[in-house]
């Protein structure tokens, strides 16, 4: 997300957004969840780093794992190192379920035993408690939550919880705040100032006339950034908080001013609905679909001079047997509507005792409007009330639902009430579409259900719950049919090809992250249907859904609370019901630890020439092994069109085998499976670089840094800092856990220590590169750059990976060109091969190579990860090469074409290395036997002969096996050791 000022916009913020097309804040509103006033912005999401503890918690982490033995998982915030979740086979505490002061005890004894870990830098009397409160089906759970104080003033964010089931603590929450280090003013600024400095700052960035008006208590504020060189990721400040609205149009801020000064500190936006541009024509669930005679259920009627009440099914009852004169009802106990372009529709119907009639104003707009918002406003308090939480106070009060509003193609919830704008030439009236009013509903579901020092409201993770609420209660992934007048989906929960992951597909714009929960929570709700059968499937699904809603603080936190909610023993550790079914969905958006293959059973692909292989493992855990419904293998020359292969069931894999391809060229595939459980594993998982590639015929290498060693390349910075570095990898901010091959790779901020090079992601606002040395290619024609990346950056159209030959770019990261919606950033998960055509370049002889990124002020990935950087030349082979006899043009030929023997890959003299022959073993020698004869077991170059009775496995020269056919002679590997460039790493096989 990125900071835009525009002097006059429309104001939108909270509910419908996502795909091109779709409704969401406007430009001038894109803002993160937490505007920071000076310095770097806050944070757009939470990092999570699982299980090892930051360096910072680990003695904390060993005290609490040696105090609470058993098997416990963590997610911690990478940022505080606070631990966000911590969950496990549980602690037995007695009587807890039924007793509110056995749990408080308990819960407030663990936090005083830990605060090290939950708490660092507080005091037990830091916490107060604000919830212990039984929840769930049949109160089956139980959270006691603590909020965080600091010299008396609110934390805000700040709390603790701990989850009870079955007499165990077998969840710990903590988003507290560490070591806090704020400065008390002596005075507090009066309220008149504070409202002063907080409207000033609204106007001057937004050119508005903003009102402010409630001023609340000071607070402790935690302004959380993305960690930037120089500046403290967590810091506090003693603030006063003023609300500030802008009425046309509509906007709603709490500012936070310093308590002292009134400086403006930062800025939250607190309205949530939604806006967007046009760009696909969108179906609607609404005016162009059949229309339904609803009950007119809970609705304050009059007849004569009295008012009567609807029951559930609509039914009136009045004395007498004559016909009834009903005046229509737009209010009643549970919603009232409010018509802001007038006054409230009505009308006088003729009921017949015992009889029914229809109120149809299907032909007026604004009419309509009014009676949908009333009839589905009420659907969906009943259907909470009755599926989810019929204990929730909040279902008990009035519904204030606007429509008519002036604007269009928008919709807002304020937490409680509800807001629906008219219809324009491009969107349809929002108070005449169900799924609108569904998910407008579900914000404000959201906001009144969380539990206190438990979970908290995030606006990304609110908006895909709420598009999950209106999907499951019409049973449709495609949300919000209707609003563009027509019947394509708003937006699509389920979308075909592709699951939008945390973090991967992160933005910080909260409309772009929900999409990641609302797929995941879709996915499940088709695992358990899977499962279970539709009616108990969905009846679990949503429940975990409110869980989630109920206590978790993010999309993140989300994945143990959904756990939680399944469990059934009090204890994490041995698994739940559903935990295989759970954590397979998760791991499939990248909420669940452990790689995804591991996680779901269906491993990467695995190429042996021009044959593929899909491997099925048993997940991780005693999750069973998935069934694979069908898998297909798309293919392609590169630059041409692509190809399909149903791929077959063999053994424990699915394979398939590309046509043999001639030598020169670069062939690109990948692999999709559909599971029984109705989901789609896609292979690579990368929508910048959707295909694996890999070139056909050998090659010789120029040059190769394998990175076993430092390569010695220069590097810098013309912007920000050079974080260029040769090391281990340690997995942070999206690197790699492990080089490609050895232990060492050369890339942009490799993570470790602080400041620049910490957090595994490259710096905003930077342009920095790493260049080769100059590489001598006289005499080749056909040169490649062949290499390893794991490479991790933002859509082109704002960050630049690049590579350039010779100061001309010859590669460089996708450029969706979508503008501001431009979010299909390239994300490696694995470490993929890439050929890179240098033939052009290399024509003069020689060629120098930069690896260059270049990135804007916001959204930071893992950036440049290297590994067996090499420039190679593909020359054709003499046919002739191989077959014992020396030919014309041949130096050489010993029967075959293998390299290390004495006679290269191309019938040419191999010379020994320096020191073979003298009797002793010294690198690169393999063997040295004193001489530099063949057919003695260690060949003329010092590399080991096979037994020609013993040729190697597959091989029956003792060579490597090629793709190609060269009059009958295996066509052996040269130099880089394979023919076929690119295979991926095969993966170790688990023991079943």
């Amino acid at each position: 997300m990125r900071k835009r000022i525009f002097a006059a916009a429309a104001a939108v913020p909270f509910a419908l957004a996502g795909i091109a097309g779709a409704v969401r804040n406007p430009e001038w509103l894109d803002e993160r969840p937490l505007e920071i006033e000076s310095g770097p912005r806050g944070r757009a999401g939470r990092d999570v780093v699982w299980d090892r503890a930051p360096a910072g918690a680990g003695a904390a982490w060993a005290d609490f794992l040696a105090a609470q033995p058993g098997t416990w998982r963590v997610q911690w915030d990478a940022t505080t190192e606070v631990p966000l979740r911590i969950w496990g086979e549980g602690i037995a505490v007695p009587g807890a379920m039924a007793s509110d002061a056995i749990a408080l005890a308990a819960a407030r004894g663990l936090l005083e035993r830990h605060l090290a870990l939950l708490a660092p830098g507080a005091s037990i009397g830091d916490f107060e408690v604000v919830s212990n409160v039984s929840h769930g089906k049949g109160g089956a759970m139980r959270t006691v939550g603590f909020a965080q104080r600091w010299r008396g003033l609110e934390v805000v964010g700040g709390q603790v919880s701990f989850l009870f089931k079955r007499d165990r603590v077998i969840v710990i929450g903590s988003e507290a705040i560490p070591a806090i280090a704020a400065t008390a003013p002596a005075r507090v600024i009066d309220d008149a100032r504070a409202r002063e400095h907080a409207a000033a700052w609204i106007a001057d960035l937004y050119g508005n006339a903003p009102v402010a008006s409630a001023v609340g208590a000071p607070v402790v504020l935690p302004l959380i950034r993305d960690r930037d060189d120089g500046v403290a990721a967590v810091s506090t400040r003693v603030v006063v908080p003023v609300t500030v609205d802008s009425a046309d149009p509509v906007a709603r801020w709490q500012v936070f001013v310093d308590a002292g000064t009134g400086a403006p500190v930062a800025r939250a936006q607190t309205l949530r609905f939604a806006d967007g541009t046009v760009r696909y024509k969108v179906p609607v669930r609404g005016p162009t679909r059949p229309r339904m005679d609803y009950p007119a259920a809970f609705g304050n009627f009059r007849i004569s001079s009295q008012t009567v009440a609807s029951d559930a099914n609509g039914k009136l009852t009045w004395s007498g047997t004559a016909a009834a004169q009903v005046t229509t009802a737009l209010t009643g106990p549970f919603v009232a509507i409010t018509n802001r372009a007038g006054s409230l529709a009505t009308a006088t119907l003729s009921l017949p005792a015992g009889g029914s009639v229809v109120w149809d104003q299907s032909t007026s707009e604004q009419i309509e409007a009014q009676l949908t918002g009333f009839i589905h406003a009420n659907l969906v308090k009943q259907f909470v009330r009755s599926t989810l939480n019929p204990n929730l106070p909040w279902l008990d009060r009035s519904l204030s639902v606007s429509v008519n509003e002036s604007g269009s193609c928008n919709a807002y919830s304020t937490g409680d009430d509800i807001h629906f704008y008219r219809s324009s030439n491009q969107c349809e009236n929002t108070g005449r579409i169900a799924d609108v009013i569904y998910h407008e509903f579900g914000h404000s579901l959201h906001d009144q259900s969380i539990i206190p020092g438990a979970g908290s409201f995030d606006g990304a993770l609110s908006e895909g719950v709420s598009d999950y609420l209106a999907a499951t209660i019409v049973n449709d992934s495609g949300m919000g049919r209707g609003f563009l007048r027509n019947d394509n989906a708003l937006r699509e929960l389920d979308p075909v090809g592709t699951e939008k992951r945390w973090p991967d597909d992160r933005t910080g714009e909260v409309h772009d992250d929900g999409e990641i929960i609302a797929g995941t929570l879709w996915d499940l709700r088709k695992a358990m249907i899977g499962a279970h059968g539709m009616a108990e499937g969905v009846a679990r699904a949503d429940d975990l859904y409110y869980a989630i809603i109920q206590r978790a603080s993010d999309i993140p936190s989300s994945y143990p609370e959904a756990l939680a909610a399944d469990d059934d023993d009090g204890n994490l550790a041995n698994g739940t019901p559903n935990s295989c079914l759970i954590t397979q969905v998760f791991a499939a958006h990248g909420m669940a630890s452990g790689d995804v293959p591991s996680a779901i059973g269906i491993g990467r692909p695995e190429r042996d020439g021009f044959r593929v292989a899909l491997p099925i493992e048993p997940p991780t855990g005693d999750c069973p092994t998935p069934t694979v419904q069908t898998a297909k293998l798309e293919w392609k020359v590169r630059g041409g069109a692509a190809q399909e292969i149903a791929l077959s069931q063999q053994g424990q894999s699915w394979a398939g085998t590309i046509p043999t391809q001639a030598d020169g060229t670069v062939v690109q595939y990948r692999v999709s499976v559909a599971l029984s459980n109705g989901s789609t594993v896609t292979y690579p998982q990368n929508a910048a670089d959707p295909m694996y590639e890999f070139f056909v015929g050998p090659v010789v290498e120029l040059y190769c840094a394998r990175m076993d060693t430092d390569p010695g390349w220069t590097h810098g910075a013309v912007a920000g800092t050079d974080d260029w570095a040769w090391r281990a990898p340690i997995g942070a901010g999206g690197d790699p856990m492990m080089a490609f091959t050895g232990a060492n790779v050369f890339g942009t901020d490799l993570g470790g220590g602080s400041g620049a090079g910490a957090d595994g992601q490259y710096e905003p606002s930077s342009d920095t590169w790493a260049r080769t040395p100059e590489i001598d290619t006289t005499g080749y024609t056909n040169v490649r750059l062949h290499y390893r990346r794991w490479l991790g950056v933002e859509d082109g159209f704002f960050d630049k990976a690049t590579i350039s030959v010779d100061g001309q770019v010859r590669w460089t990261n996708l450029n969706s060109n979508m503008g501001n919606n431009s979010a299909t950033h390239h994300e490696d998960k694995e470490w993929r091969f890439q050929d890179v055509d240098l033939s052009a370049d290399a024509a003069d002889g020689k060629v120098q190579i930069t690896f260059a990124l270049k990135s804007d002020q916001g959204l930071e990935k893992a950036g440049w990860n290297l590994d067996d950087v090499c420039v190679v030349a593909y020359v054709a082979r003499a046919e002739t090469c191989g077959n014992g006899t020396v030919d014309s043009g041949e130096q050489c030929d010993d029967g075959n074409v293998d390299p290390g023997d004495g006679c290269d890959g191309y019938c040419r003299d191999e010379p020994p290395p320096p020191g073979c022959g003298d009797g002793t073993v010294a690198a690169p020698e393999a063997c040295d036997d004193g001489n530099t004869a063949n057919g003695d077991g260690c060949s003329s170059v010092c590399t080991v002969e096979e037994d020609p009775q013993h040729p190697a496995d597959g091989d029956a020269t003792g060579g490597c096996c090629s793709t190609g056919d060269r009059g009958g002679h295996g066509a052996g590997a040269f130099a880089l050791g394979a023919l076929v460039i690119g295979a991926l790493r095969r993966r170790r096989r688990r023991r079943a």
